[in-house]
């Protein structure tokens, strides 16, 4: 725990500055935070970006991010503007079991009833960069949520094996 190292004013912008006497730096992509009141160098399990010696932007979890060809992105960020499309009642976006440090596509599970998923691609596009488009995408009457509103990954694995037969793939 670093406790506290800066302010954020989410309704001005999307930067943190750090407090007087806190420094951070980017280390072989760990993010290092130095303060008079740590007792040594902390790394962070954010990813972040620096903007200048006393400004960065937070871009979420290091458990969270995901790599595509060379870009990377939150997922949490990604499940953000899926359930931000207007008529998209829930959804997933979904990273398939692949090894190596790169995935190859994401999959993503949507409860959109008005919606096609054509409509759903499309309002992406506009939201994320191109390698995150899901494919493929599928869209079900509802997510397999547990009592307290958790998507557990056994039972997402569970629900695309059901749904892989379904070969309408998106492109």
């Amino acid at each position: 725990e670093t406790g506290s190292i800066a302010s954020h004013r989410s309704l001005h912008d999307e930067g943190w500055a750090l407090y007087d006497g806190a420094t951070i730096k980017l280390e072989a992509g760990n993010a290092i935070v130095s303060a008079p009141f740590l007792p040594d160098d902390t790394i962070l399990c954010d990813a972040i970006e620096i903007d200048d010696e006393s400004h960065f932007r937070l871009l979420g979890r290091l458990t969270d991010m995901i790599k595509i060809a060379g870009n990377r992105a939150s997922l949490s960020d990604l499940n953000h503007k899926l359930i931000s499309i207007p008529g998209v009642l829930d959804g997933t976006f979904v990273q398939p079991l692949e090894t190596g440090d790169e995935l190859s596509r994401l999959v993503a599970i949507v409860v959109a009833p008005t919606l096609n998923k054509q409509d759903i691609l499309a309002a992406l596009e506009e939201r994320i960069e191109r390698v995150f488009l899901p494919r493929p995408l599928y869209v079900v009457e509802r997510l397999p949520r547990v009592e307290m509103g958790k998507l557990p990954r056994k039972a997402l694995m569970k629900l695309l094996l059901t749904l892989g037969d379904q070969n309408d793939l998106c492109a």
